[in-house]
């Protein structure tokens, strides 16, 4: 931790969605050696392949590109699995993008899915504000995509490794070419490929744009961000471990965690990428005592949360935050008080993505928070 070391600067980052893999690689270009902590799938493995949130810099548009992450210069349609038309500045880029067949008749593959109404979404799409303002049309189509009886049932994540298979691929492509030859494009429900890249294969096999609408909660999208960030971790040489964190100490020497097995980690610097109340990065319990709800960071550290204006606790609890007077949006908006780099109050430790209070929970925030934190523990852990 002091001038001319022989090791480069040790940065830990908790938490392993896009706020965690975003602090990852700029702590790693940065200098440092970097070991990731994540005990379980959190909000981002629950990604629909929807990325909202601020414009990004050349270095996040970057590591949103080696995530699979299309980014626009400004909004354009898609298609979501409720039947909904909106837009986005980012998205998977398995889904179809919708702006240049604003117009035209899309086909809607009507495969015989228990989980997917072809007509129905067709008639909703068509009628939504952006199809009439286009004059665009939906179109379900029946499609003989289905080889057995069990697709029409597994989930929409089993059915998408089904297609991670190539020839499987060419056999859905010879299904849409049957089914409707001149379909300018075709919309699919949420299935191509998990591992693979199936929706630009189908799109270069028919020559025309092939793509799929949003994914539900633990669906295609989310499985594809995680093997697309182990990816991206190993290239960098981060070191991925699958830990519960059980608490952070800090000082102005440097860090120490403490693991739910016992063992224990040094580092220069930490970065707290926990995710919010929806990944149980923050905990909303009941006070054993009496009973009120309260809200409690995940693991033990000296960093107190944040509600609005209100420190809710000098550790790291609070209980009997009003709903009632704060709305069911404090779900999101509470967190850790953070700076415009992440550094938190204590020494050592800085914050990303969904834990930080008052801070857009988007793809893209996360993205550029994760950045910025990352950045900013690798200059602080290498200044010593």
């Amino acid at each position: 931790m002091t001038e001319g070391r022989a090791q480069p600067a040790s940065v830990v980052v908790v938490g392993g969605g896009f706020a965690g893999v975003a602090a990852a690689w700029a702590a790693v270009r940065a200098g440092a050696h970097v070991t990731l902590l994540h005990a379980s799938a959190g909000a981002s493995a629950w990604y629909n392949g929807v990325a909202d949130g601020p414009p990004l810099d050349a270095e996040a548009l970057e590591l949103a590109m080696r995530l699979g992450i299309a980014v626009s210069a400004r909004p354009r349609p898609i298609a979501t699995r409720e039947g909904v038309i909106r837009s986005v500045i980012g998205r998977d880029r398995a889904l179809l993008d919708l702006e240049p067949l604003a117009g035209l008749s899309v086909a809607v593959a009507d495969v015989g899915r228990d989980d997917w109404d072809a007509a129905l979404l067709a008639r909703s799409y068509t009628e939504s504000a952006w199809a009439r303002r286009t004059r665009t049309e939906f179109v379900a189509v029946r499609v003989d995509a289905l080889e057995e009886g069990f697709e029409r049932r597994i989930s929409a994540y089993d059915f998408g490794v089904e297609l991670d298979v190539e020839t499987r691929v060419h056999a859905l492509a010879n299904a849409l070419r049957r089914a409707d030859g001149a379909a300018k494009a075709w919309l699919l429900g949420p299935w191509l490929g998990v591992a693979s890249d199936a929706a630009p294969q189908l799109a270069a096999l028919l020559s025309r744009p092939v793509g799929e609408v949003s994914s539900a909660p633990g669906g295609v999208a989310g499985a594809r961000f995680e093997l697309r960030r182990d990816e991206v971790l190993r290239e960098l040489g981060v070191v991925l471990r699958r830990a519960h964190v059980t608490s952070v100490e800090s000082s102005a020497a440097g860090a120490r965690l403490q693991l739910g097995d016992g063992s224990g980690l040094a580092a220069d610097a930490v970065v707290l990428a926990l995710g919010g109340v929806a990944a149980g990065g923050i905990l909303l319990e009941r006070e054993p005592a009496s009973g009120r709800l309260g809200f409690a960071l995940s693991l033990s550290a000296d960093v107190p949360l944040k509600l609005d204006a209100e420190w809710l606790d000098a550790g790291s609890s609070v209980w009997g935050p009003s709903f009632v007077r704060k709305g069911l949006g404090a779900l999101e908006r509470v967190g850790v008080s953070a700076d415009v780099r992440g550094r938190l109050s204590a020494a050592r430790l800085f914050a990303a993505g969904d834990c930080v209070a008052g801070r857009p929970r988007t793809v893209l925030e996360a993205l550029s928070a994760g950045l910025s934190a990352g950045r900013a523990a690798a200059g602080s852990a290498a200044g010593g």
